[in-house]
């Protein structure tokens, strides 16, 4: 009897175990498309006249720490001043997310854009790697690389 009482345990641990696992990676995929969502809004508002450049990287600061957040602050001065195309849709779909012991998110991502410009409408399908790491107790991206 104490065999059937101990198998059924490892049983139930296990089932626990792996339901924990499953549950946190899907938890990452939402909190980085939460994220790359963001971003791009909070870009989109600051090339299109929507914000001004301080209160875009207070925004940015909250989602992106690293190389990340420089480049896109460097980004945003660069193309300050020019017609880039506006992003009137996105759709972002998460193809692979995985976290490390060490609490780094690491995963690709396809973003379908619908962007206008000089008067045409045209759609764009970009997939990015993307890493993102445990800052502060948040999650936070430290790089988007275009694959």
């Amino acid at each position: 009897m104490k065999k059937v009482y101990a198998v059924n345990l490892c049983v139930l641990m296990f089932m626990l175990f792996t339901t924990g696992m499953t549950a946190g990676a899907a938890d990452d995929d939402e909190l980085v498309k939460d994220m790359l969502s963001r971003r791009t809004e909070i870009l989109e508002q600051y090339f299109h006249g929507g914000a001004d450049a301080d209160e875009c990287r207070a925004e940015l600061e909250r989602i992106e720490s690293g190389s990340l957040l420089r480049q896109d602050v460097e980004n945003m001065k660069a193309f300050a001043a020019t017609d880039i195309e506006s992003i009137l849709d996105f759709r972002i779909r998460i193809l692979s997310c995985r976290r490390s012991s060490y609490g780094i998110v690491k995963g690709r991502a396809e973003i379908l854009y619908v962007m206008a410009g000089c008067g045409t409408k045209r759609t764009e399908t970009c997939q990015y790697f993307f890493t993102a790491e445990e800052r502060s107790e948040a999650l936070k991206l430290t790089q988007l690389k275009v694959h």
